[in-house]
């Protein structure tokens, strides 16, 4: 949900999204869940109407529109993982819509309770994440200039022609 929760501020202040760098999102319920749909009707938790399928959600609906209509949004690289496992017996997020508005997806090997919970710097949702942000911080690096300056001399020298 908290994935919901960050496209919708950045949505109602899209003005910030030249700030974000990345997004990177963890079985979000992007396009809804079916299991909401199933506890809405034993809770009353109110934030499990938000989560409801897309077809019959007017949040999730919204939040999917506003998201793909807002071109300040469409440049944040936004990056998701998907739950590999079931959790008691049942995928609370499904992959599709884990992955939904994402430009790349990635399976973790978790449930929706332990999806963010990884055990070590082994993990793989440690290192993917970790990765992601180390591809980040290089990309705007900025790489220093190297000027390379050719004259008749280094031209015609063995060691730079490969002869000596």
């Amino acid at each position: 949900m908290g994935g919901l929760v960050i496209r919708q501020f950045l949505i109602a202040h899209h003005s910030l999204a030249s700030k974000v760098r990345l997004i990177y999102l963890y079985a979000t319920p992007t396009n809804g869940s079916e299991v909401a749909a199933v506890a809405s009707k034993l809770s009353k938790n109110k934030q499990l109407d938000g989560m409801l399928p897309i077809e019959g959600d007017t949040y999730i609906d919204s939040v999917s529109i506003n998201w793909t209509n807002t071109p300040e949004l469409q440049s944040i690289p936004t990056y998701c993982s998907y739950e590999g496992y079931d959790t008691y017996g049942i995928k609370i997020v499904s992959q599709s819509s884990a992955s939904a508005l994402c430009a790349k997806s990635i399976q973790q090997l978790a449930d929706h309770i332990d999806i963010v919970k990884p055990t070590s710097r082994d993990d793989p949702r440690y290192y993917v994440m970790q990765n992601r942000l180390i591809n980040l911080v290089e990309a705007s690096t900025p790489k220093p200039e190297v000027s390379i300056v050719v004259t008749e001399e280094t031209y015609r020298s063995p060691e730079i022609v490969g002869w000596g």
